[in-house]
């Protein structure tokens, strides 16, 4: 293997990692109104597709932790949304897991 390769690998290797442990983080940290039950409902955007949907808690840790997108099938593309009551839309974070003050689609408050 190249020098080139290698480092590709490398680079995969550190965004992976990254992903996960930003996903961990998110779903180890309770939020301010509760604690992430089995039933708690987790929202999820495809950085890759687009694709919005929906899982329980429970359903994530039967896959492993490793979320598929339904769309495009990656798993390594999944991050965690917030959900929009007003629109219905999944609305995905600003910077660390910030929670944006209101919806981007349309312009309601975010609970």
């Amino acid at each position: 293997m190249n020098g080139k390769k290698v480092a590709q690998v490398g680079i995969i290797v550190v965004c992976l990692s990254a992903a996960a442990y930003f996903i961990y983080g998110q779903l180890m940290t309770p939020d301010s109104s509760s604690e992430l039950e089995p039933g708690r409902t987790l929202y999820w955007i495809c950085m890759d597709c687009n694709a919005e949907w929906s899982t329980t808690a429970r359903e994530m840790e039967a896959q492993g932790g490793e979320v598929p997108c339904p769309k495009c099938s990656r798993k390594s593309s999944a991050g965690l949304a917030f959900h929009c009551d007003a629109c219905g839309r999944n609305v995905p974070p600003f910077g660390h897991g910030t929670k944006p003050d209101n919806c981007p689609y349309c312009k309601a408050p975010l609970k």
